[in-house]
């Protein structure tokens, strides 16, 4: 077998200072590769801490699970008076379905009282149309009446009067009394 020489070539402290060099290059290889593994254990605890911290946003912001929270913190809380609130909105409605019965029979009362009222208007104005009429033609009979009365023998007695069977007429005598008032002694 051959032996190499080229390895003879090389004296002693050019070896030793090649190693130290070595050793260099290697020790700062080292202390890289230690930086990068802080470096990378830091980035593994940070994503770690990541990933938890968006395990626990999701499960906070889970809409089912956010509501029983809510809903169990509600119940805890105020749970009692939102008891409370709805017996006395029970009442109020009950009070306001009573107040609106009476409001509303209230506004048929007046519907009636006014339509009443309208007929009762319209009554009057009929009436205060046909009483001048009827004033007329009392008057007129009141001036016609005694004339026509006069010719017979029962308007005579109506009249007061006395009747004159010899020439058809009536005589209205002061002193004679009405039929209707017995006893009467005259003016």
């Amino acid at each position: 077998m051959m032996q190499d020489d080229s390895f003879e070539r090389y004296d002693e402290p050019d070896m030793a200072e090649t190693l130290d060099l070595l050793g260099e290059v290697v020790a700062n290889v080292s202390a890289r590769v230690d930086d990068q593994t802080k470096a990378l254990e830091s980035l593994r605890k940070t994503s770690v801490e990541t990933r938890q911290a968006a395990f626990a946003a999701r499960a906070q912001t889970d809409p089912k699970r956010y509501g029983e929270i809510v809903g169990d913190t509600v119940d805890q809380y105020i749970g009692e008076t939102l008891d409370r609130l709805e017996d006395h909105s029970h009442l109020f409605m009950g009070q306001l379905k009573a107040l609106v019965e009476i409001t509303n029979a209230a506004q048929k009362a007046t519907d009636q009282i006014r339509t009443s009222l309208a007929k009762q208007d319209a009554e009057r104005r009929r009436v205060r149309t046909v009483l001048p009429y009827v004033a007329l033609a009392f008057v007129a009979l009141l001036a016609v009446l005694p004339s026509f009365a006069g010719r017979f023998e029962i308007g005579c007695t109506i009249y007061w009067g006395s009747w004159n069977a010899f020439g058809n007429y009536c005589v209205l005598a002061p002193d004679s009394p009405p039929w209707f008032l017995p006893g009467w002694n005259g003016p």
